[in-house]
């Protein structure tokens, strides 16, 4: 069963790494805030495209992951406070990207469930 534990754990940390290395400002080249998201076209190559599962999924891995995996990546300098301090609003913008803004709505709120059971109020207000 640890080996899973791993396995899971592993997923979450690539997941944030992925993501970190991909994201940035205007990853489309859009150039204009509020584009409207039906005029938008991926280019070529998607530069969204290696990170799109992990985009979708990683909150799911957080959650799977064992308590005790993810201790440190919860507190206020972990991975996942680095990861939403510096690439919160461009995970959002990912998933307006991909059409999925409602899924990203959830993965939040998901997210805020498990930061709240880790009692940490830092993590709590930057979400």
């Amino acid at each position: 069963m640890e080996n899973t534990h791993y396995v899971v754990y592993t997923m979450f940390s690539r997941s944030l790494e992925v993501m970190s290395k991909t994201f940035r400002r205007d990853l489309y080249g859009l150039r204009a805030s509020g584009f409207p998201i039906e005029m938008v076209e991926p280019p070529v190559p998607d530069p969204l495209a290696v990170a799109q599962y992990s985009c979708l999924y990683w909150v799911d891995y957080l959650l799977d992951c064992d308590r005790g995996h993810t201790t440190n990546d919860l507190k206020d300098s972990g991975s996942v406070y680095q990861f939403l301090k510096t690439s919160y609003t461009f995970w959002l913008k990912a998933h307006s990207l991909m059409k999925s803004l409602p899924d990203g709505i959830v993965m939040v709120m998901k997210l805020e469930n498990r930061i709240k059971v880790s009692h940490n109020v830092i993590l709590s207000l930057l979400i």
